[in-house]
């Protein structure tokens, strides 16, 4: 039962761990599916192993009672980071494009705004000649 408690506490931590890299993915910071699904096994597998704990008792129930309190703090942790805003100041993938007043290499002024109606605009910027 000692490898089910150190099992359920490496999967809390996982689960712990992986906030960060899935809240940046616009797809998962909704639901955070895979978060929850390792907490929820590591919670699971806390509860087991501090149940059915054989020698040495109190080792195992240290650690599965640790896993146990790890993976039920990510919810409130979780809920806490939920309003937490998002980047601002950036447009985000598939947002309209803000006009923006551009110089061409000839030194003409152009606004970005003007060439949207007549389709997707596409900006290329080149750094010049070295």
């Amino acid at each position: 039962m000692r490898g089910t408690a150190i099992l359920s506490l490496l999967l809390a931590i996982g689960g712990w761990a992986s906030y960060v890299p899935l809240s940046k993915s616009p797809s998962y910071r909704a639901t955070m599916w895979p978060m929850f699904l390792a907490v929820g096994l590591a919670l699971v597998l806390a509860v087991y192993a501090f149940s059915k704990a054989t020698k040495p008792v109190l080792a195992t129930r240290i650690v599965a009672g640790l896993a146990a309190v790890v993976s039920l703090l990510l919810v409130p942790a979780y809920f806490t980071m939920l309003r937490v805003p998002a980047e601002t100041g950036r447009p985000l993938a598939g947002q309209k494009m803000p006009g923006v007043n551009l110089v061409n290499e000839y030194g003409d002024k152009l606004f970005t705004g003007s060439f949207t109606n007549n389709g997707p605009l596409l900006l290329v910027f080149f750094r010049g000649f070295w």
